[in-house]
């Protein structure tokens, strides 16, 4: 009885703390909606965001029901408010809040099922296009990528962007105008690990379609110097970046010119690994701090030297878009001039903007012109970054007014430091939103990230005013070199931080998991709690850390579950390409059982992706190709990779390819290893792997026998003509012993029969083809089941 009591009063202290609860609820929903009832702009800003959104993911139909039913709400609520039915102001308000979302149905219709479909009768076509260099997106030894303006296309005049693709060294300059015989491909049919790149970044900028040359034969230059208003600026970016890049030398050189004017072609790969390793790709991304600083050193110099305030506000307006238009306008550069010329407006009318009504319309005018940004990574990691900032630095503001009121003798000597940490927090405030983004666009996220932005802030910052000041300065003697010697000295510190940081093993973890999706929506709502109390105190951090705590708990529970679990991926990238990916945890070893080519390293890309691995402990090669001087020197960059195992040459031809390699290896910091046939070599803890390789007469191509141990079960992949080489011994051994044989396509075609040897464990057959799966003896065979792996087979080893 006294239990039951005590239960009872429990019972009865959690429903009023539940309906307290409520209570609290409800007044910070009325303080919510407050917020934007004083925010009527902002509003319907963020309506029309909100159904960009929900444009991007839903069908034409259903966009046009909404469009209907919002037009319906606007008739009903003027008709309302022209009667007095309604307060005209209600009345007001709800029909540019519906007038908004039917402007963001109408764009996203226009842009994703009107404009993009036009491209999709193109795909997979061969074309001829006649077009314009506007920018270069990659210059390579074996590849170049470019923007093109497109003019004709199949004879017909055309106006369109769109990306190309030439599959060796073109070199052609910004301003050249060609013609090309190009296959063609939309981004909705793109596939590999290039399609999250192209997708999004591609659509956000108004380019809908690819297309690629294959060979110097189908593309001829016309003209070498196009002038229009796009290519003069594009030229300007690239012979400003040019400067900075060869008068600071290097790849701090590089970094300086990527950091002011946001020419990110001349960084290599590796770079921008480390970055993202690093935390800290947000610094390489045009936003607000780049265009605060640039502004702020313009205004600093302009008052100086005595201009009026009224006319500062306009040439800083003139500034901002210049500077947007010499930069490409990328999408947080775009957002962060909107923003400013709102301030400079308002100080041209003596007023004081509020910050998130500039944000809102910044989105608002993005979405507007390129309805595509709504897909972006990068739209959506300048908002958030912009609303963290916007929603946590308030406080700590208020928190230092009130401290040099009553410390006024401390104010001259603390300023200089607060001006310091006001940066440090605005780059970790600016970082709380962004694990939302991470969630549902990038899905991994480096555990250093806050504390690189706290370290490199300072840096960068300076990096970004020391090369302003070398643009005019570059060619006075002794300041020009000065200058340069502090930006390179600068510039190297945060390539050496970022090398340091993206070297270290699990700096990246994986939030490629099922359930981040919920979490970022608590992380949503944690956010949401701190625009309500936008001015409270720092207790709004709160909620936050609990999501991401939460969040991390679950990963970890998560993973130590699935720690000894290895997962095989059998990838049937080709009839002369075939890849078996072994991954455990955030680790994988790739071997390569084919001709090395970059479109099968894509799609490995494309599984590590899959399987939530953020490095590559080893890559082992089974034979030597040429396509490895491009495809590898992509992967060591894109990826970080330990360490390469090379097979023991068998010929002089397989000997002289080794030096290419090694030297890529070398290149990027991968230790270099030869193995012998049959050596077995430990690839994870519970797991090791054998290789053997054999030559037959009638084929260039080595036959390759693999065979990988899981302590408890046995993975075999076979060669095709495994049977007519000196391996048949070896390989009836292994089949004898292995759950899973894998018959795969690489080498010559099969020309004779074969089978499992009889005793054999095995309960899995796989085939790489029809052809394989039409010679294997099934007659006498007792295996379980068999499986023809046209293109992917997945073994979940325990």
């Amino acid at each position: 009885l006294y239990i039951f009591f005590c239960l009872l009063s429990r019972l009865f202290l959690f429903f009023a703390n539940f309906v307290d609860l409520v209570k609290k609820l409800f007044y910070k929903g009325a303080v919510f909606i407050a917020i934007f009832s004083k925010r009527p702009l902002f509003t319907a800003c963020m309506l029309f965001i909100l159904f960009a959104v929900i444009g991007y993911n839903v069908s034409k139909w259903v966009k046009i029901a909404i469009m209907i039913a919002s037009f319906i709400l606007f008739v009903i609520y003027l008709i309302s408010g022209l009667v007095k039915l309604i307060k005209p102001y209600t009345s007001l308000y709800v029909c540019i809040c519906s007038i908004m979302i039917v402007i963001s149905m109408l764009s996203s219709f226009l842009y994703f099922d009107v404009k993009q479909y036009e491209y999709m009768q193109y795909s997979g076509e061969q074309c001829i296009i006649e077009g314009i260099v506007v920018e270069t997106k990659y210059d390579g030894t074996n590849i170049d990528n470019y923007v093109i303006s497109v003019t004709k296309i199949n004879g017909e005049n055309s106006d369109h962007k769109a990306a190309l693709s030439c599959g060796f060294d073109s070199a052609m300059p910004i301003g050249c105008r060609f013609v090309a015989n190009v296959a063609s491909k939309t981004f909705e049919n793109s596939d590999g690990y290039s399609q999250y790149d192209e997708k999004v970044a591609m659509l956000s900028e108004g380019i809908f379609i690819s297309y690629t040359v294959s060979d110097v034969s189908s593309l001829a230059v016309i003209e070498d110097n196009v002038q229009n208003p796009q290519t003069v600026l594009s030229k300007l970016n690239f012979k400003l970046s040019n400067v900075i890049k060869s008068g600071i030398g290097g790849n701090a050189g590089r970094l300086s010119a990527a950091l002011l004017l946001g020419n990110r072609s001349f960084l290599t790969n590796e770079i921008k690994r480390d970055f993202f390793r690093s935390g800290v790709s947000h610094i390489l991304a045009l936003s607000g701090m780049h265009m605060t600083i640039i502004m702020g050193v313009i205004m600093f110099i302009l008052k100086r030297i005595g201009v009026n305030h009224n006319v500062v506000a306009v040439m800083l307006s003139f500034f901002s878009v210049f500077y947007l238009a010499l930069t490409g306008f990328s999408v947080s550069a775009t957002r962060s001039v909107i923003m400013l010329t709102i301030v400079y407006l308002s100080m041209l009318l003596s007023t004081f903007p509020d910050p998130l009504t500039s944000l809102g319309v910044s989105g608002f005018l993005i979405l507007l012109i390129t309805p595509g940004a709504v897909a972006s990574a990068a739209f959506w990691m300048s908002f958030s970054a912009t609303l963290g900032i916007l929603v946590y630095m308030p406080s700590f503001n208020e928190f230092t007014t009130n401290f040099f009121q009553t410390h006024e003798k401390l104010k001259f000597i603390l300023k200089p430091f607060v001006y310091i940490l006001t940066a440090l927090l605005a780059g970790v405030f600016a970082s709380i939103p962004l694990v939302i983004v991470l969630c549902i666009f990038i899905k991994e996220v480096s555990l250093f990230s806050i504390i690189s932005t706290v370290i490199l802030t300072l840096p960068a910052s300076a990096l970004i005013v020391l090369s302003l000041f070398y643009l005019p300065l570059a060619s006075v003697p002794i300041i020009g070199k000065l200058i340069a010697a502090f930006a390179k000295l600068f510039g190297d510190f945060i390539l050496d931080f970022c090398a340091a940081v993206s070297d270290l093993s699990g700096v990246v973890i994986s939030l490629n998991y099922r359930f981040s999706i919920y979490f970022a929506i608590l992380i949503g709502i944690a956010l949401a709690y701190s625009l309500i109390a936008l001015k409270g105190k720092y207790k709004t951090l709160i909620p936050f850390c609990a999501a991401v705590i939460a969040m991390f708990v679950c990963i970890g529970v998560y993973e130590l579950n699935e720690r000894d679990k290895l997962k095989v991926s059998y990838l049937n990238c080709s009839s002369t390409s075939e890849m078996i990916v072994i991954s455990n945890g955030g680790e994988a070893v790739v071997c390569d059982i084919g001709n090395g080519s970059n479109s099968s390293y894509y799609k490995v890309l494309d599984e590590l992706y899959d399987s939530r691995v953020t490095e590559i402990k080893s890559v082992i090669l089974t034979r030597y190709t040429y396509a490895h001087n491009s495809s590898l020197y992509n992967l060591f960059g894109k990826e970080k990779v330990r360490e390469i195992w090379l097979p023991m040459p068998k010929n002089d031809t397989e000997y002289y390819k080794i030096p290419m390699i090694r030297e890529k290896a070398e290149l990027f910091g991968v230790e270099v290893y030869l193995y012998d046939d049959g050596e077995a070599m430990q690839i994870f803890k519970n797991a090791d792997i054998e290789l053997y390789r054999e030559y037959i007469k009638r084929s260039a191509v080595p036959i390759s026998l693999i065979s990988i141990n899981a302590e408890n079960e046995r993975i075999t992949y076979l060669s095709a003509a495994y049977n007519e080489s000196q391996l048949l011994d070896a390989a009836n051994q292994f089949m004898v012993n292995s759950e899973y044989i894998i018959f795969g396509a690489k080498g010559p075609k099969t020309i004779s029969s074969y089978s499992v040897p009889d005793g054999s464990i095995t309960d899995i057959i796989i085939f790489a083809d029809d052809i394989r799966a039409a010679y294997y003896d099934a007659e006498n065979s007792k295996i379980r089941s068999h499986f023809l792996a046209k293109e992917r087979f997945v073994i979940i080893a325990k």
